[in-house]
């Protein structure tokens, strides 16, 4: 991260947490998507917002469908905006296209089916496109592989010869978007190793990325105890980071008593009292 200015909280509120921001500029705005997670329905839906003198204004609700969505990863190639949200229940990988940026978006075309990917994270390379993705196993929690694809001009995703690239937990599940530093390509990972979710962010230097090789090393690892902030509460992880011009954002978690579960409990029904929650932060670097 670029200095300790502290992060402001983009709330959350009754109906929906929020987490996954990814940024995008258009037309000399900055806008980030993200996920609004649905308490009511216990399912992730895709937001944007508008980020405009330091603060977040114009939250919508833009795309929902029957099963979960999050980490909405938007992108432009050949003239048109493109998004692929993380849609892992359905078991696809899809591409929705823009056809009213940023509120409308149509559904485009199923990339890869009968597959759990998460998180697929697009870098677009001299004319070319690559796709990361973390391919969810069963056997252990979040035991994810990180797999690569090159895609054609019909967006058919070709798979890297040494698929899986990354089999470490502590690196293999995406964090947000490439971004260049220093003439530097700077690849953010989530650590999700031991079982864990999202305990801290990995930035990762791509060494070499062509059709028939890839490497990467790790340069920082950003933990909760890291992030400057106000929000009074001890973080837990985090788990998505971004940057656009002069602002940065991160997602975070935290801990917090259920009061509901907590009065079960009084009633002699077996719950825990402890709560997950997450919120975006948002900073700028001016």
């Amino acid at each position: 991260m670029n200095n300790r200015a502290e992060f402001i909280a983009f709330k959350n509120n009754r109906k929906y947490w929020h987490a996954d921001p990814i940024l995008y500029k258009r037309n000399g705005k900055i806008y980030m998507f993200y996920e609004a997670y649905n308490k009511k329905k216990s399912c992730g839906e895709i937001g944007v917002a508008t980020i405009i003198n330091n603060r977040i204004v114009d939250q919508q609700i833009i795309i929902t469908e029957p099963f979960h969505m999050s980490y909405p990863f938007v992108f432009d190639f050949k003239n048109k905006i493109y998004m692929i949200p993380e849609t892992s229940s359905a078991k696809k990988l899809i591409l929705y296209e823009s056809i009213s940026f940023p509120n409308e978006w149509k559904f485009s075309k199923v990339l890869l089916d009968e597959i759990e990917l998460s998180d697929a994270t697009v870098l677009k390379l001299q004319n070319k496109l690559y796709i990361f993705a973390s391919k969810i196993l069963n056997f252990a929690p979040y035991s994810d592989e990180l797999l690569l694809y090159s895609v054609d001009n019909e967006f058919n995703l070709i798979p890297h010869k040494n698929n899986p690239i990354i089999t470490d937990t502590e690196f293999s599940r995406p964090a947000g978007r490439i971004f260049e530093q220093n003439q530097k390509l700077i690849r953010v990972s989530q650590d999700c190793s031991n079982g864990g979710y999202g305990k801290a962010i990995k930035f990762n230097e791509i060494i070499n990325i062509s059709d028939n090789t890839y490497q990467e090393k790790n340069t920082l690892t950003i933990s909760p105890d890291d992030i400057p902030n106000d929000f009074h509460r001890k973080l837990t992880g985090t788990h998505t980071y971004g940057r656009c011009d002069d602002f940065e954002v991160i997602d975070v978690r935290y801990s917090i008593l259920d009061i509901k579960k907590l009065l079960s409990f009084i009633y002699r029904l077996p719950y825990k009292f402890i709560k997950k929650s997450i919120i975006i932060a948002i900073k700028s670097n001016r």
